[in-house]
């Protein structure tokens, strides 16, 4: 179909399709198209959880349009101890290549303490992570750790 203002070229249209529900729902995951196939890396849940709390997900989630269903498995994400999988809330996310990049960092309220202030005798911590990036090679599943970026 040809557009009106410029019938030589093509108009795109999109098209709403509803997916099928990923494994496991997750917010603050890594994410891109690579290879053809929708990749979600981590990100927290709260499915199963007691209010307020949240999980850390370590599935690699994978939406294939061809087959039109997801798979997921249990990947080494990046993490560190002070911080689990992808350090920080903050993150973007590229494709290279073959390779998901994803750029994290940022404060994240991380640890419970005690206080007697507080509603339930306990509260979250905020600790910043420190900036990182890492890479993620769809050809061999690995992840690799790149410099970080400049502060």
């Amino acid at each position: 179909e040809s557009s009106d203002l410029h019938p030589e070229k093509k108009v795109r249209e999109w098209v709403e399709r509803a997916l099928p529900d990923m494994p496991l729902g997750v917010a603050h995951a890594a994410y891109g198209v690579v290879r053809g196939k929708l990749l979600v890396a981590g990100g927290v849940y709260t499915a199963g959880l007691r209010d307020g709390l949240e999980g850390e997900s370590t599935l690699l989630q994978t939406f294939d349009p061809a087959t039109g269903a997801w798979t997921a498995e249990p990947v080494d994400l990046p993490a560190d101890d002070a911080f689990g999988p992808f350090p920080g809330t903050r993150r973007g996310c590229a494709v290279g290549g073959d390779a998901l990049v994803v750029v994290g960092g940022g404060a994240r309220e991380r640890r419970l303490v005690d206080d007697d202030d507080a509603p339930g005798g306990h509260r979250f911590e905020v600790v910043e992570a420190p900036p990182r990036t890492y890479a993620y090679a769809a050809a061999d599943g690995a992840w690799t750790e790149l410099p970080p970026l400049p502060e």
